[in-house]
């Protein structure tokens, strides 16, 4: 107590500055003064003890919120301090690649974690246009927007983040996620449906090693068709065979022109059996009953026109390999037209 006094000497005690607990300071001392003033009325000797009480109670609690004060105080500031070193932490810790640029566009700061997409190199003091000159292009192309962009710099994907007004640059790098987004569209399931639109009226005709033969080479072209882009073919009749497929299989039967198509038709025109083919495909779903479902609505939209035809929930497709784009999207209907 006497050290506390010493010290703060001259100075108002530490509580005085709390205004809760200055008012009951103030209460306290608002009913001793009262409680002494009765006394004195009644009995001097025992006011005299009152007062003497009083006086070392006051200071009892003044010593004890001096220390409340003072300990709320240490606490605050530790507090504080730990939260300020924790943003630090946070700024050099974060996978979160951050750079902050001054007024004439040099490098003021970097993470280390940015740092590491420069091969650690000290950027620090040069211009941007120096350092990269694809994120100086993306620093101007969406300098002047406060949203998150998805962009690729350095063969990464980042949700980029730029807030001129404090010259900084904020990179998340999303490539992981952007791939397994990128393979779960690849890896949507498509269901279809090919169908030999002639083939009772072609085989009536011929004999049975002919039927064989065509059956044979029909058969031979689509599994050979479907194994070069990974599908999945079974024949359930002589002219009906089903197809399960990724979806960026059919991305790429879509960029082959779907010249199955073409390639039976024109084969089989030379032997003078004319056969064509109609295709119904489905993909978008996540109920495969529902795809079947599709695929044999679109197979029978393709029959419906006269055959030759692809119809899918993809793409328009002519057969002279005119690719139209489709009119619509939602679990649309797309046929190959003659």
């Amino acid at each position: 107590m006497k050290n506390w006094f010493s010290r703060n000497s001259g100075e108002l005690p530490p509580f005085v500055h709390n205004r809760r607990l200055r008012r009951i300071m103030l209460f306290i001392a608002l009913i001793v003064i009262y409680g002494v003033v009765i006394s004195f009325l009644y009995n001097i000797v025992a006011s005299a003890i009152l007062v003497i009480i009083s006086i070392m109670g006051l200071i009892y609690t003044i010593v004890m919120m001096n220390e409340m004060s003072t300990d709320t105080n240490r606490y605050i500031s530790d507090l504080s301090y730990r939260i300020h070193r924790g943003e630090q932490e946070s700024l050099l810790e974060m996978p979160i690649g951050v750079m902050i640029l001054n007024e004439n566009g040099l490098v003021e700061w970097t993470n280390p974690y940015f740092t590491r997409y420069f091969n650690n190199e000290n950027i620090l003091g040069k211009r941007i246009e120096d350092v990269d000159h694809d994120l100086q292009q993306l620093m101007m192309k969406y300098g002047d927007s406060d949203e998150f962009h998805t962009v690729t710099w350095r063969d990464h994907k980042f949700t980029m983040l730029i807030q001129s007004e404090y010259h900084s640059i904020y990179m998340l790098d999303i490539t992981r996620y952007a791939n397994l987004e990128e393979r779960y569209e690849e890896e949507q399931i498509s269901v279809g449906q090919i169908f030999l639109d002639n083939y009772d009226e072609i085989t009536q005709s011929m004999t049975d090693q002919e039927i064989s033969n065509l059956s044979n080479y029909v058969t031979n072209e689509l599994a050979t068709w479907s194994k070069k882009y990974g599908m999945y073919l079974k024949q359930i009749d002589d002219d009906h065979f089903f197809l399960l497929a990724y979806a960026k299989s059919l991305t790429q039967i879509e960029n082959d022109k779907f010249n199955i198509l073409d390639i039976v038709r024109e084969s089989t025109s030379k032997q003078n059996f004319p056969l064509t083919l109609s295709i119904g495909i489905s993909y978008g779903e996540d109920d495969l009953n529902s795809l079947a479902d599709q695929a044999q609505s679109n197979l029978d939209l393709a029959l419906g026109r006269g055959g030759d035809k692809l119809s899918s929930n993809l793409w328009m497709v002519r057969l002279d390999f005119m690719v139209v784009k489709p009119t619509q999207w939602k679990n649309g209907l797309v046929s190959v037209h003659e």
